[in-house]
């Protein structure tokens, strides 16, 4: 397994990334192992809890998303399906 990694890194022109040769190489499976809750999205700030919704969405932050208050922001982002 090392040696697999040493050589992923060694070899530039890897059309892998290297976090995807690591997950497949430990089998990891993010969602499995932690998925962020309220308490996770509490802890950020209110720009942050927005540029997570603007990449969940794959475009900029909606208005009405960037004027709520830091509570319903983290209630959104937290409820498993988005409304």
């Amino acid at each position: 397994m090392l040696c697999d990694i040493q050589h992923a890194i060694i070899y530039v022109g890897n059309p892998i990334p290297f976090e995807d040769l690591l997950a497949d190489t430990v089998k990891l499976d993010g969602p499995t192992t932690w998925t962020p809750n309220s308490t996770f999205f509490k802890r950020l700030k209110s720009p942050q809890l927005d540029e997570i919704m603007s990449f969940i969405d794959s475009k900029p932050v909606s208005a009405n998303f960037a004027n709520m208050k830091k509570s319903n922001k983290v209630a959104r982002l937290s409820c498993p399906v988005q409304q």
